[in-house]
């Protein structure tokens, strides 16, 4: 009974053995061709990178022009409003000189 437990026994530690070194070997190649992926792709993923960075200041630069554009108009709305209303304080200061004042004695 001893020799059949050391044969299963062996064959074990092989099993465990083989599977350990598939396992070693899957590590270091499945590294070696994400290391090699890294390098080949990443003149691309600068390019990317950069590109999403120039958009982003794009987007924040046309934002800042959008909303000065939109300050502008409000400043000019509001103009126009306090020209009109002075506009209509001076008809209505003009017309109060032009009513002739009448005396009953």
């Amino acid at each position: 009974m001893g020799i059949t437990k050391a044969k299963s026994r062996a064959v074990e530690i092989k099993d465990q053995a083989r599977q350990e070194g598939y396992k070693a070997g899957y590590d270091t190649e499945f590294q070696k061709g994400e290391d090699a992926a890294r390098e080949e792709f990443s003149p691309f993923l600068e390019t990317i990178h950069t590109l999403i960075k120039e958009l982003n200041d794009f987007r924040t630069m046309m934002y800042s022009k959008e909303a000065q554009r939109e300050k502008n108009k409000q400043l000019d709305k509001a103009k126009k409003e306090a020209a009109n209303a002075q506009k209509a304080e001076a008809k209505k200061w003009r017309g109060k000189q032009e009513t002739p004042t009448t005396n009953s004695n």
